[in-house]
């Protein structure tokens, strides 16, 4: 039972967008929003972005930008770290804290503070707040009595290296594919297939995983002494692409 006299914060759900796993928090909910879940910067020209997040109270909010790391990304072993932007790697969120007044809007801008190697995966966070003391020392008892429901939205930004690279390889003693290049692979379908045939004479299997640089994808049972044709899709290019792997021993 809540017994506080103040406005009190649930936090529920992190609405997350990942390409990996993901959840769904329904907006209706929420006291604001943010558009999009999903984001990049970085890359060739080292390009920044914008995150909007939305007012859905006629009260002003005030809101805290976190940032973290994700570690090990789209496997059992993905985990969260925090980053210091004082370390002038990673990215930072401009502004970090903010007013956010009734029924409005606010840009925040996200910036890549170098150009990785290797494709990096992110979450820019956005958490309601309490208000920021106004001097008197006395908190703000201006929602006495009112209970609200407030969401922590969580938004996917991936910092890209400059020049993509796509490199895979077939891991005889696991019998799975690894991604040796420097950017994400999104694996859509492994097919059993003889070598030089057509698509629609393999055996598809779906797959819909992500596998970041470094990682690597298992593949079904029973392919491993088969041809295999795995088809995916990179970033900047929008059509299917397919490569070809020969058995492992």
């Amino acid at each position: 039972m809540f017994t506080s006299p103040q406005k009190i914060l649930c936090r529920l759900a992190v609405c997350l967008c990942l390409f990996a796993a993901g959840g769904f928090v329904d907006a209706a909910l929420a006291n604001m929003t943010v558009y999009p879940m999903a984001t990049t910067v970085a890359g060739a020209r080292n390009v920044s972005n914008t995150i909007q997040v939305f007012s859905k109270s006629d009260q002003t909010q005030y809101v805290q930008v976190k940032i973290k790391r994700v570690i090990a990304p789209a496997t059992p072993n993905e985990r969260e770290e925090p980053i210091s932007a004082w370390k002038g790697t990673g990215i930072v969120a401009s502004p970090p804290k903010f007013a956010l007044p009734g029924g409005a809007s606010r840009a925040v801008r996200i910036v890549s503070l170098d150009v990785p190697d290797v494709e990096a995966l992110y979450r820019v966070y956005f958490e309601p707040v309490a208000a920021p003391d106004d001097g008197s020392g006395m908190p703000d008892r201006s929602t006495h009595g009112s209970v609200s429901v407030n969401l922590i939205w969580g938004v996917l930004v991936r910092a890209l290296p400059s020049e993509p690279k796509l490199a895979m390889s077939r891991q005889a003693d696991t019998d799975a594919l690894t991604n040796d290049g420097n950017v994400r692979v999104g694996a859509r379908q492994v097919g059993r297939c003889v070598l030089g045939a057509p698509d629609d004479s393999c055996q598809w299997t779906a797959l819909e995983r992500n596998v970041y640089p470094g990682g690597a994808l298992p593949l079904p049972p029973g392919l491993r002494h088969e041809f295999i044709r795995l088809k995916f899709h990179v970033q900047g290019h929008d059509a299917i692409q397919s490569r070809d792997f020969a058995p492992v021993p």
